[in-house]
C-alpha cells in the first residue's frame, strides 16, 4: 500500500473526481465470468441491460508532495445521479481513511450533479465547507475504551462507562459525560495505545489532537479561578499567552 511508505505529511491529499464519455463496448472477462461494459456502480448496483456511456473516475493528489493515484472508477449509462455520487464519495473517503490517507478537500467541476451531490446531499455550504465522516472519531474512542476495559493489569479510564460509548437520548445531552469523554485521561490512554500500537485504525493521531483541543476548550470555558497550575483553568491574562494562542487557533479569539 502506497500510504505505508509515506510519512504523515505526505499522506495529506485532495480527492479529485470527474466524468467522461466513453464508447459503448462489451467484453467478456474470463476472470470474472461476466461481460464488462454495462453500467456498474460498484457497491450500489450493476446492470445487465444498460450499456455504459460515461465513466466516473476518482483520483487523489498529494497536497504537500508531488504524487497522484487513480483509485476507482464507475460506469453509468448516463451522467451519474447526484444521490449515487454522494454515496460513492463517502464510501471512497472512508476507504481512503482506512488506508491511511488524509483527505483535505474534494475537487470537481461545477456540473449540476456534482453541485447537487455536495450541496443537497452532503449538506455543504459556505459556512460549512466540509463533510463529516460518521463514526470515525467515535470508533477510535470506543477502541481505546475497550482496550482499557479489557486490560488485565490496570485501568486508566475509571470514569468512562458504556454510557459514554452508547448514550441514550438523555445522556447525549449530558455535559458531564462529554467532559469525561474528552478529557486528559482519554488523551493519555489514547496516546499510550498509539505508542504501543494495539489500535488498528489509521486515524487515532487526529482523534488524539481533537480530544486534547476539546479538553482545553472545555477547561477554558468552565474556568472559575484566578490562578491554577493548568493555564486553561484560570482567568485570561497577558501573562498566559498560550490562552490567546489557543483561542485564535480555535477561531474563538476573533469573537471575544
Amino acid at each position: 500500500m502506497k500510504a505505508d511508505t509515506m510519512d504523515e505529511k505526505e499522506r495529506y491529499c485532495t480527492l479529485v473526481f470527474d466524468e467522461m464519455k466513453i464508447k459503448h463496448f462489451l467484453e467478456y472477462s474470463k476472470y470474472l465470468d461476466l461481460f464488462e461494459g454495462y453500467e456498474d456502480l460498484g457497491p450500489l448496483r450493476r446492470s445487465n441491460k444498460l450499456l455504459a456511456g460515461q465513466a466516473m473516475v476518482f483520483l487523489i493528489r498529494g497536497l504537500y508532495a508531488s504524487w497522484k493515484l487513480p483509485i476507482s472508477y464507475f460506469f453509468t449509462s448516463t451522467s451519474v445521479k447526484h444521490t449515487d455520487l454522494s454515496i460513492l464519495l463517502m464510501d471512497v473517503i472512508e476507504k481512503l481513511l482506512d488506508c491511511g490517507f488524509i483527505v483535505t478537500a474534494m475537487i470537481c467541476d461545477q456540473g449540476k450533479n456534482n453541485v447537487s451531490a455536495l450541496v443537497k446531499d452532503l449538506k455543504m455550504k459556505k459556512d460549512k465547507p466540509f463533510v463529516e465522516v460518521k463514526g470515525r472519531i467515535h470508533l477510535d474512542l470506543r477502541d481505546v475504551y475497550e482496550i482499557d476495559k479489557n486490560s488485565g493489569i490496570s485501568r486508566s479510564l475509571l470514569k468512562i462507562t458504556d454510557s459514554h460509548m452508547n448514550p441514550d437520548p438523555f445522556q447525549l445531552m449530558s455535559c458531564k459525560l462529554a467532559m469525561q469523554l474528552f478529557s486528559n485521561s482519554m488523551a493519555a490512554a489514547m496516546e499510550t495505545c498509539i505508542m504501543t500500537k494495539p489500535l488498528k485504525s489509521n486515524t487515532p493521531v487526529n482523534t488524539l489532537d481533537m480530544v486534547k483541543e476539546l479538553n482545553n476548550l472545555l477547561d477554558f470555558l468552565n474556568s472559575k479561578s484566578l490562578f491554577d497550575k493548568n493555564p486553561f483553568k484560570c482567568a485570561i491574562s497577558q501573562e498566559r499567552p498560550q490562552q490567546l494562542e489557543f483561542l485564535l487557533k480555535t477561531n474563538l479569539g476573533s469573537k471575544i
